[in-house]
């Protein structure tokens, strides 16, 4: 029996009868509908992360179960694929096609796991930056400054030099 692991998506080849472009076609459908698609809501599945997380264990454990020497874990695999494949799509697949489309699904799943938690990640740094810098940002209420009131005023002053000192205009009578 093949021991359980949780990287078994590398232990499957893709093989000569599956093109590289259709196995990258499967993956980046995976991944659209990851990103993209409806979420299947029901009583474990309630958010986006809940959905491919929940794949991607269920996936792991039947590829893992699909590679035992042990049939009746082979058959149970079998038997559990009607959760996320249609019984056509499975019995339209040879074993190693099965194997390649659930190794690409998987990787899509992870791929978005991956994508999403380090977009959060920088999210999370993103705040904690804008936070830290709020903290040190001291609001200082505006103070206007009254200005005082600007009149003008028209001062009278003429300087007469000492010497042209007049006295002031006489009136003459007629």
């Amino acid at each position: 029996m093949a021991a359980p692991e949780d990287n078994i998506e590398q232990t499957i080849k893709v093989p000569a009868t599956v093109s590289i472009e259709e196995y990258e076609d499967v993956k980046k459908m995976w991944a659209k509908q990851y990103t993209e698609g409806e979420v299947p809501v029901s009583r474990t599945i309630k958010t986006r992360a809940d959905w491919y997380t929940s794949d991607i264990v269920f996936i792991t454990n039947t590829l893992n179960k699909l590679l035992s020497n042990d049939q009746k874990l082979k058959d149970e695999a079998l038997d559990s694929l009607g959760y996320i494949l249609p019984i056509f799509t499975i019995n339209n697949l040879s074993q190693e096609k099965l194997l390649v489309y659930l190794k690409a699904k998987l990787e899509a799943a992870k791929s978005v796991r991956e994508k999403l938690a380090h977009e959060e990640e920088i999210k999370e740094k993103l705040k904690a930056r804008l936070s830290k810098e709020n903290e040190e940002l001291v609001d200082v209420p505006l103070v206007k400054k009254r200005e005082k009131e600007k009149t003008m005023k028209i001062e009278e002053s003429e300087e007469i030099p000492e010497g042209k000192k007049s006295s002031p205009p006489q009136q003459t009578n007629p």
